[in-house]
């Protein structure tokens, strides 16, 4: 495959730092938690416009399996008997991605009807793929030797996605209008949410965060992530350009990781054992 040059010189980008206000949107939820049986740990991580969720679980001896939840059906999805399995991303075609971790080995997958195909970057090594669109648009990143970098695989060619100025660039989400989402690294090592919109790439911050992630953003725009502050780790909405705060009822810390054009949301949270459960959160 070819590597393609999506952006011109640094010079000619637009990039705006954001500081924005938090709380200015207001939304309740109806959450519920979500446990694969006999897991020792849940995690959804995307959610499709028909309701379809997917994600990973640890069972009792430690393995990683990837899930699809359906009508309240969990099936496991698994690269093959000795790999661990997680999937990232689920289209509304259910397809998905993810990667898989074989003998201290890591390589990312598209599964289209059952079929797993692997995709490799060319451009480096341990290639994530994280989120596919119905038209079959694949984002993530890979490690090129030295930093993490984005990317955008058409499905005949990578693309290169990095956040100018930036040490790092991991791409995490996308829309059907090609708007992308992901975190990245300044020169000081703190790490912040970023919305590119074609090229014109916002990089933004929690209010009075340490740092900032952004995991997916909708057709309708709205970003969904988490942040870290010296007492918390807590999701978040960014809608409008306000951030509303994300937390599951009486946990320690929640992630908000996935949405669909409902507003649904998707994500972990850690209870106050120390257990990690997954978690659906319905717009009321």
């Amino acid at each position: 495959m070819s590597k393609a040059k999506l952006f011109f010189a640094a010079s000619s980008l637009a990039v705006l730092i954001g500081f924005f206000p938090a709380h200015a949107f207001s939304q309740t939820y109806t959450f519920t938690s979500v446990d694969v049986p006999g897991a020792t740990s849940t995690t959804c991580t995307d959610i499709n416009n028909a309701g379809a969720v997917v994600g990973y679980y640890s069972d009792v001896d430690g393995g990683g399996h990837g899930f699809r939840l359906i009508n309240g059906n969990f099936t496991s999805i698994n690269y093959s008997p000795d790999a661990g399995t997680f999937v990232e991303g689920i289209n509304d075609f259910n397809q998905i991605v993810g990667t898989e971790v074989e003998g201290g080995g890591r390589q990312s997958f598209v599964a289209r009807g059952g079929k797993f195909t692997i995709i490799d970057d060319p451009n480096g090594s341990n290639t994530n793929s994280q989120s596919i669109t119905n038209t079959g648009l694949i984002v993530g990143w890979y490690f090129n030797g030295t930093t993490n970098v984005g990317f955008i695989d058409s499905g005949t060619a990578f693309t290169d996605v990095s956040v100018p100025g930036a040490l790092k660039t991991e791409v995490l989400g996308i829309n059907r209008e090609g708007q992308l989402v992901g975190d990245t690294v300044d020169n000081a090592g703190n790490v912040h949410g970023f919305q590119d919109n074609n090229g014109k790439f916002i990089v933004f911050n929690f209010p009075g965060a340490l740092s900032t992630e952004a995991y997916r953003i909708n057709d309708k725009g709205q970003v969904v992530g988490d942040y870290e502050t010296q007492s918390e780790i807590s999701g978040y909405t960014w809608t409008g350009g306000a951030f509303t705060t994300v937390m599951f009822t009486g946990s320690t810390q929640t992630s908000v990781l996935g949405l669909n054009n409902a507003g649904t949301l998707v994500g972990e949270y850690v209870d106050a054992g120390g257990l990690t459960h997954g978690f659906i959160a319905t717009p009321q």
